[in-house]
């Protein structure tokens, strides 16, 4: 009987024993299975951002040309210069921080629409993500589509460590002989060659 009791209570005691520690070892295993999972986690996010960016970037550097598109009809710039002959009227359109030091180009096809046959001269505009900006005049624009491509060289100054943020269309009535009408720009691109 003594020896039955003895086997109770020692069955008893290391039961009610490794029922003590039971709930340590698992708060251990849950803590070490959180931090294991937090790290897959933040891993994860961290991986799928660097190769989304490489692959970016690969398709960018392997691409001969980076085109801005407005799908289903080109940019509009309506202008009336004939109350104000002191008002500017300028297209804006904002690009994806555009680093330029690969491309040699920008082309894009202009159209007037309205009573002239010439606009003039049109000012384009790059504008850096630093505000700094810089511009070139060109004559060309027409009643009908014309393609138009200026070197990128003759943007002056435009900083290699700066990507460009905008480009823009502008009209100056001092510079152009059209009063009134409309500007299309359509197919936008920046070239390597």
């Amino acid at each position: 009987m003594k020896k039955e009791v003895s086997e109770h209570l020692a069955r008893v005691f290391f039961e009610t024993e490794s029922a003590f520690k039971s709930p340590k070892t698992t708060q251990r295993h849950f803590v070490l299975f959180a931090l294991v999972t937090l790290g897959l986690v933040v891993s994860l996010i961290f991986g799928v951002n660097f190769l989304g960016r490489l692959g970016q970037r690969s398709t960018l550097a392997a691409s001969p040309s980076l085109g801005v598109e407005r799908h289903g009809c080109p940019y509009s710039l309506k202008f009336d210069f004939q109350d104000s002959p002191s008002k500017i009227e300028a297209l804006h359109i904002d690009l994806p921080s555009l680093d330029l030091k690969d491309f040699s180009r920008v082309r894009f096809s202009s159209r007037l629409r309205g009573d002239a046959r010439d606009l003039g001269s049109l000012k384009i505009v790059l504008e850096s993500t630093r505000r700094e900006s810089h511009a070139v005049y060109t004559p060309g624009v027409a009643s009908n589509w014309r393609r138009l491509e200026i070197p990128l060289k003759e943007f002056n100054n435009i900083p290699s460590r700066s990507p460009v943020a905008r480009i823009s269309f502008v009209l100056e009535p001092w510079n152009v002989k059209a009063r009134s009408g409309e500007l299309l720009i359509d197919n936008i691109e920046f070239s390597r060659n």
